[in-house]
């Protein structure tokens, strides 16, 4: 994409996402000697790897507006024609679970299949919110970390395709463990 007028700000800038590649394939050659650490730094790195490649993914797909010739200069290898896409209703079913550890919520909404990514928010205070945004990704379920033990939050939803972003759904109140 360096030097593509169509893709001019992408998001993550490619140099994060060359250094996490960087990062990834160090991993790789650590985990030779059979260490847990380095096979847990490992994970950690291709985790984020994948997230910044969706993330990059979604940053082309709602750049290219299904213009087959932008998608295919992005350098992303397309699998299918481009179709019109509706944008995703509302995500429904939201709820808040309780982490594996004190202090963290894990926010959730039904499956939409014709959703290619979701966005999550969430406010600490409940009264006036003032939304934190979670960075997109291609599960429906996001790990929201150190928060306050007994303290209500706000959590919200929303949906994404080439056709455009749903509206955030209604905010559900969630007592953080």
């Amino acid at each position: 994409m360096t030097g593509n007028t169509n893709y001019t700000t992408s998001s993550p800038t490619l140099t994060v996402f060359n250094t996490a590649v960087t990062a990834y394939k160090t991993a790789l050659g650590n985990v030779e000697n059979g260490s847990t650490t380095a096979t847990s730094a490992k994970g950690a790195a291709r985790v984020t790897l994948e997230n910044l490649m969706q993330s990059l993914g979604l940053y082309v797909q709602l750049n290219c507006g299904n213009d087959l010739t932008k998608a295919q200069c992005s350098g992303y290898d397309l699998h299918a024609e481009p179709t019109a896409a509706v944008i995703p209703a509302v995500p429904t079913g939201i709820k808040g679970d309780t982490g594996d550890n004190t202090g963290q919520i894990i926010a959730s909404c039904n499956a939409q299949p014709e959703a290619d990514f979701f966005m999550c928010r969430y406010s600490l205070n409940v009264t006036t919110p003032v939304w934190v945004v979670m960075p997109p990704q291609k599960s429906r379920k996001f790990l929201i970390s150190g928060l306050t033990h007994r303290h209500d939050i706000l959590i919200s939803l929303s949906a994404t395709n080439a056709a455009g972003i749903s509206d955030w759904s209604n905010a559900v109140m969630v007592l953080v463990y």
